[in-house]
């Protein structure tokens, strides 16, 4: 692929800001080393930062950070090292998998649910969306009697205000701005030569990372309970048409392009 066109594709990925290292390793990591026992090299992640515009020091003081935190381990024989990820930094990655690499929304029921104002409310991920002080939506129905409860689906008529409660605006203008950047990626991607597998890794990664980024802020909900301003379908369909285009590599085939690369 020709250098102007994957640098355009790059730019367009990460804004023209450097990405939060920290954050972007979290990506890297997920997609490439989740199973237990998957490492990554420093050769690797080299190529990596080269091809993302990352700097050295910025790669060891996000290492550093991740391995204080317990996400990641390394090992190291003679000069080289090598990366993988702890048994909790797999939990953490795998949890939100499902999530990000999804074709459809990994929620398909919801309920509303009305509480007593005058009982203190639940607190936590799993009790959904407060749509005010005793409103809420979520997708799972109250294990209490004293609650009103009723099943949102696609044939429920839920109104634009209680709608706009579900999702930040923030968080829908940034939907829709990857949704006009997915477009541009393939159709630069259509009229470019074919990736490198590196290339192609970077590629993935910056595809995830950008959207992983967007859908962990929404709430997991279904789509029929988001507002008309919510991009998320149609990003996760263009993610996927991307993704069958270009399929997960495996991590001996990066390992070893990066060990004959130039």
């Amino acid at each position: 692929m020709g250098t102007a066109s994957f640098h355009r594709i790059v730019s367009r990925l990460t804004e023209d800001q450097t990405p939060r290292v920290w954050s972007l390793l979290v990506t890297v990591f997920g997609e490439l080393a989740q199973d237990k026992g998957a490492q990554i090299s420093g050769l690797m992640l080299r190529h990596m930062r080269d091809h993302i515009g990352v700097k050295p020091e910025a790669m060891r003081v996000a290492l550093h950070r991740l391995r204080k935190d317990g996400w990641i381990e390394n090992e190291r024989t003679g000069r080289t090292s090598a990366h993988h990820l702890t048994d909790w930094g797999r939990t953490q990655s795998a949890a939100a998998s499902p999530r990000i690499y999804s074709r459809g929304a990994t929620a398909t029921r919801a309920w509303l649910i009305i509480s007593d104002p005058s009982q203190s409310q639940p607190q936590g991920r799993a009790c959904g969306v407060w749509v005010s002080s005793n409103l809420r939506i979520a997708t799972t129905p109250p294990k209490d009697t004293a609650s009103f409860v009723a099943v949102l689906d696609d044939a429920a008529h839920i109104p634009a205000w209680m709608k706009n409660k579900v999702c930040s605006l923030q968080t829908r203008t940034a939907s829709k701005a990857f949704f006009e950047t997915l477009k541009q990626v393939r159709e630069e991607l259509a009229g470019a030569d074919p990736l490198s597998t590196i290339e192609h890794a970077v590629l993935r990664v910056l595809l995830v990372h950008a959207w992983r980024r967007i859908i962990l802020k929404a709430p997991e909900l279904p789509d029929c309970v988001f507002p008309e301003d919510w991009y998320g379908p149609q990003c996760r369909a263009l993610m996927a048409d991307l993704f069958d285009h270009f399929p997960k590599l495996h991590l001996s085939d990066l390992q070893n392009a990066v060990e004959n690369a130039p």
